[in-house]
């Protein structure tokens, strides 16, 4: 699922350039619309099976970094709903492009981080499962 993510983050990414978005966001929008269903794809699948997973493993420690990465995850999808809801059609993108780059390239510098720290500390934890 990180595959996905970061291949639509890499695609997007080429596209942000507030001049362009400004005559014409549609494409953005529709793989905006994308990287949302995927990323609500992969949480659910990781708040239904990873995370409960891991807070049920017999190591204490590892039932702590579940907990603070489901936290810090909640934090980072509350930013991603607000984002979302402010672009919420190319015409939003298309009235103000700079500000949409400008938090584009912030929502996606989080979830970067986010995918390496999980595939860093996180995922490793599973072949301990």
């Amino acid at each position: 699922a990180h595959v996905d993510l970061l291949q639509l983050i890499e695609a997007m990414s080429p596209r942000l350039v507030a001049s362009e978005l400004q005559r014409d966001a549609s494409d953005a929008r529709a793989m905006l619309s994308m990287l949302a269903g995927k990323l609500t794809i992969h949480l659910a699948m990781e708040d239904n099976a990873l995370y409960p997973r891991l807070a049920a493993h017999n190591n204490q420690d590892v039932r702590k970094l579940a907990e603070k990465f489901d936290r810090e995850m909640g934090g980072i999808l509350g930013a991603f709903k607000q984002y979302l809801g402010r672009w919420p059609t190319a015409l939003a993108i298309q009235a103000d492009g700079a500000g949409f780059v400008d938090e584009t390239r912030q929502i996606f510098a989080a979830l970067r981080t986010r995918i390496a720290k999980e595939d860093a500390e996180l995922f490793p934890r599973l072949d301990e499962c």
